[in-house]
């Protein structure tokens, strides 16, 4: 082989590595700042006070495969996502990570406040009004037709008028 063969295929395989590497820079980058911006505790129930929102907590553990499910299904999609940014101030916690929250003037590890509001499992989901109040919680994984109409029926208020069945039936 010849020096300029050589250093044509060099080239080549360069240029592939090259843009492959550019790409999947490109998808990290944009996967990142189109994630769910999660909030602690505290400043998500003094957000959700000053834009008149409900706070979503959502328990999961990394172990847990159902939650690795919801993670990858639900809360990438784009359409979740800004359901979640319209009715809700998320919050995320690990019930394997023993950081402590703040919780109506308290403080608590992961654990109790998982207790208080009522997760025996995960993925939980736990619904909060603006003073911390649990509205609902809803266990188990949830594919997306089912999560956004949730998500709908607790955001819009009709929890407290109609039952899920005569929500999701409109």
């Amino acid at each position: 082989m010849n020096l300029t063969r050589v250093n044509g295929v060099f080239l080549v395989v360069f240029l592939v590595v090259l843009s492959q590497s550019a790409d999947a820079q490109i998808r990290a980058f944009s996967s990142v700042s189109n994630e769910i911006k999660w909030e602690k505790l505290d400043s998500a129930l003094a957000k959700a006070k000053v834009q008149n929102k409900l706070v979503l907590v959502a328990f999961h553990a990394k172990g847990c495969p159902y939650c690795r499910k919801m993670k990858e299904q639900i809360y990438s999609d784009t359409e979740m996502k800004r359901l979640i940014q319209k009715y809700f101030i998320p919050v995320e916690i690990d019930l394997e990570n023993p950081v402590d929250f703040i919780y109506k003037g308290e403080v608590m590890n992961s654990s109790a406040l998982a207790t208080i509001l009522d997760v025996s499992g995960t993925p939980t989901l736990s619904f909060l009004n603006d003073e911390g109040d649990l509205i609902a919680f809803q266990p188990g994984y949830l594919n997306v037709a089912l999560f956004s109409k949730l998500i709908q029926y607790v955001g819009t208020g009709k929890y407290a008028t109609v039952s899920f069945a005569e929500f999701s039936n409109e």
